[in-house]
């Protein structure tokens, strides 16, 4: 393997990744970091692409290092490009058509991700030989990251792995298996060793790790949440040139974890004043149907035009798992919008609700047809007297502020 030299005399970072171009809260998580990171160090990023053949692409101090996937890799990983919203497409392949039937993913562990051990192992020996690095990060998802902490220790024990972390892998809320929650258990315990930071997104999940794992502790585990885009806002409303409110929502939804279904039959009943927009990945069970003639399913689009979208409304959706303890990073991509929120919620103890509850724009709905009904009712009502601010002052969502705290970790780490 033949590197770009890029030498600035800053200290050198590598991040290990499974998604940085393609959209999905990791890939924008790291990008946005990186990009105020890349003003004081050399940034190198390490992801696993669908192509046959390594690509090193090169923005200002960031490199990014596009390895393949392994032959098996590409059979059983998430095409994560705009327009594969699954697998690769199993249609008239029987290979894939047969490991989708078997629930091939239930093999792996941690996840399908393992399939490319070997693979990113031959990589980090080459790469650390050729390259002086101060700091390792690895994300989680996939959880199979962690086990370069160990590789890259057993090459240069000097290097610092940082573990960026959103679900935690052993958790109640994830896993029914009793054997399963042993061995995720034991397999978080041991790695933990070689892990000399870790970064959580909440309270919940650092509070989670400190009292699960020794080797994790207050001196260890930092909280530097998901963030969010500085955007212009128009000061008007759209309803205020248009006969109808427009609400918005942007992602994606999960069985028994995250359904709209109840959130269709709520909107429904607004048709002559309200349309909804959908955009995402979705699968095809989630995708409204015909009869709600005021909803529509607009499929997926870049992250710029999502946060278009969101300015662009009178009201953003957002539906919370039901079950969990992760912040997802789309609440603060929606606070920056600076719109009214409709939050729809099945656990009023979930973090995402204790953190909106501080937030007087944001309106709360059980993810059931009648309560959300009644507040679409008291949306309309009060974007019709203009009764409602949406402006806040909280700057610590943004990602420049996210990547300070980064800063700050790399400093004393």
């Amino acid at each position: 393997m033949q590197l770009i030299k890029m030498g600035s005399g800053k200290r050198r970072i590598l991040f290990i990744v499974r998604n940085y171009n393609n959209p999905g809260a990791q890939a924008i998580r790291f990008k946005k970091i990186c990009f105020f990171l890349s003003q004081d160090y050399d940034i190198d990023i390490l992801m696993l692409h669908h192509e046959k053949k390594l690509d090193i692409v090169s923005e200002g101090n960031i490199r990014v290092f596009k390895l393949p996937y392994s032959y098996m890799g590409r059979k059983i990983n998430k095409d994560l490009r705009i327009g594969n919203n699954s697998l690769v497409s199993s249609k008239g392949n029987w290979f894939k058509e047969m490991l989708k039937f078997l629930n091939f993913k239930k093999f792996f562990f941690p996840d399908t991700f393992v399939s490319e051990f070997f693979n990113v192992r031959k990589f980090l020996i080459n790469y650390l030989k050729s390259e002086k690095v101060d700091i390792v990060v690895g994300s989680s998802f996939p959880h199979s990251v962690l086990l370069f902490s160990k590789v890259v220790k057993s090459i240069n024990g000097s290097i610092k792995w940082f573990q960026d972390i959103g679900d935690p892998l052993n958790h109640p809320f994830y896993s029914k298996n009793f054997f399963l929650t042993f061995v995720s258990e034991y397999y978080e315990r041991y790695f933990s060793k070689f892990v000399d930071v870790l970064v959580v997104t909440n309270k919940d999940t650092s509070d989670y790790y400190i009292q699960k794992y020794k080797n994790y502790t207050s001196n260890n585990v930092f909280i530097i949440p998901q963030g969010a885009d500085r955007i212009e806002v128009p000061e008007n409303f759209p309803y205020l040139e248009s006969n109808f409110f427009k609400f918005v929502y942007a992602g994606g939804f999960y069985d028994k974890i995250r359904e709209p279904f109840e959130l269709y039959k709520a909107i429904s009943l607004f048709k002559t004043n309200v349309i909804f927009d959908i955009y995402g990945n979705i699968s095809q069970k989630f995708i409204p149907s015909s009869s709600f003639d005021n909803i529509y399913y607009k499929g997926s689009i870049s992250h710029s035009s999502v946060l278009k979208s969101y300015t662009n409304s009178d009201c953003i959706v957002l539906i919370d798992n039901s079950s969990g303890i992760q912040t997802p990073g789309k609440v603060f991509e929606v606070l920056s919008a600076r719109r009214v929120v409709l939050f729809v919620y099945s656990n009023k103890f979930s973090p995402t609700f204790k953190y909106l509850s501080s937030f007087s724009f944001v309106y709360f709905a059980e993810n059931n047809m009648d309560s959300i009904s009644k507040e679409i009712q008291k949306i309309i009502k009060d974007l019709s007297n203009s009764s409602i601010n949406c402006a806040h002052n909280d700057d610590s969502i943004f990602w420049d502020y996210r990547a300070s705290q980064y800063k700050i970790l790399f400093e004393i780490g």
